[in-house]
């Protein structure tokens, strides 16, 4: 990660930053820091485009996925998961209130945050991210390792961390298993 700015930044003036237009994948830190991202791999992206449509699935009759979504927690932070799941059932809170639009920066977690893991980052960091969801109202966060061939799986009603394997025919998500992750790297 990579700091932005010097001094601490509040919510209201990060939001502005990214209503501008700036197309870096920004978060807003607890400490009032912005930090960047890093750039994403071709693996990185094939994992996240693809679980976009499997989590979806056929006519979104799931829910909806949005990549690099800024999702605020509070007034003090506004982290960006890789991939932002929200279940059909909860859609409406994520419309104005006429319903003609969708809001640009939602204050609801998602049902489930993915996190794909970047090289130049400790697993034990980015594991910490996804256990700050599940603590913050995400009911399922992931770490996919592309690498190493696993998925990292929190759940906010169960204590402790998963870990399953490629080969793994457990499923983790929607109808989904770890198998079918990787499958997306594969064709």
């Amino acid at each position: 990660m990579v700091d932005i700015n010097t001094r601490p930044m509040p919510l209201a003036e990060f939001e502005a930053l990214l209503d501008r237009g700036d197309e870096r994948r920004l978060e807003l830190w607890p400490d009032g820091k912005v930090h960047a991202k890093p750039a994403v791999s071709m693996p990185h992206g094939l994992i996240q485009g693809g679980l976009v449509a499997l989590l979806e699935g056929p006519d979104r009759a799931r829910g909806r996925a949005a990549t690099e979504l800024n999702v605020a927690w509070g007034e003090r932070r506004s982290y960006r998961p890789d991939v932002a799941f929200y279940a059909r059932e909860r859609l409406a809170e994520l419309r104005t209130p006429d319903g003609h639009e969708w809001i640009r920066h939602p204050r609801r977690p998602p049902d489930l945050a993915i996190e794909i893991r970047s090289p130049d980052e400790p697993v034990g960091d980015q594991l910490a991210r996804c256990s700050w969801y599940v603590q913050h109202g995400v009911g399922l966060a992931w770490l996919v390792d592309f690498e190493q061939r696993v998925v990292y799986v929190l759940r906010a009603e169960v204590p402790g961390v998963s870990v399953h394997r490629a080969d793994d025919l457990t499923a983790i998500g929607p109808d989904l298993r770890a198998a079918d992750v990787f499958a997306l790297l594969e064709s």
